[in-house]
Parts: C-alpha cells; sequence; structure tokens
C-alpha cells in the first residue's frame, strides 16, 4: 500500500461531515480501496464520491460497492478497469 492510501485511512474518519469527494486521477488502485473503505466508514454523509480515471478493476469495484456507506447515491468510476 502507499503512504498515501495509509494516509486516506487516518484522515477520511475525522471528515464524517463530508458530503462529496472526489479523488479522480490519483492513481487510485485495488490496493488502495481497502484503505479507502475503511476511512470512509464513518462518513455516514457522504452523497458523492468519484474516482474517474484510476486504476480500479472488477476486484477492487467489488470491495468498494460493499464497503460505501449507506449514504452514497452518486458513485461516478468511470475510465477505469472495470469489466462488470
Amino acid at each position: 500500500r502507499t503512504h498515501s492510501c495509509a494516509a486516506l485511512r487516518s484522515i477520511l474518519p475525522r471528515m464524517d461531515a463530508l458530503l462529496e469527494l472526489d479523488l479522480g486521477g490519483n492513481s487510485i488502485n485495488d490496493n488502495c480501496v481497502e484503505d479507502l473503505v475503511s476511512g470512509l466508514a464513518e462518513c455516514n454523509n457522504l452523497l458523492s464520491l468519484r474516482l474517474i480515471s484510476n486504476w480500479l478493476f472488477d476486484d477492487g469495484f467489488d470491495m468498494l460497492i460493499q464497503g460505501l456507506p449507506a449514504s452514497v447515491s452518486l458513485l461516478n468510476v468511470s475510465d477505469n478497469q472495470i469489466a462488470l
């Protein structure tokens, strides 16, 4: 895991009032998704997550879908490597 992913895991829980998060173009890959999902677990107000133009594949997408807060109503993962 990269240091940036670990940073997301530690910073995001402190941002529980976060409504939108755009991490497009940040080279987020399947390995980073576990940290991202863990960090977002306390963000119960999050409505929108954009992960456009990263390096997500099917496994990372599955992990993301299963771990996102229920409040998320918009998830944009366009321009990734998802084949589903």
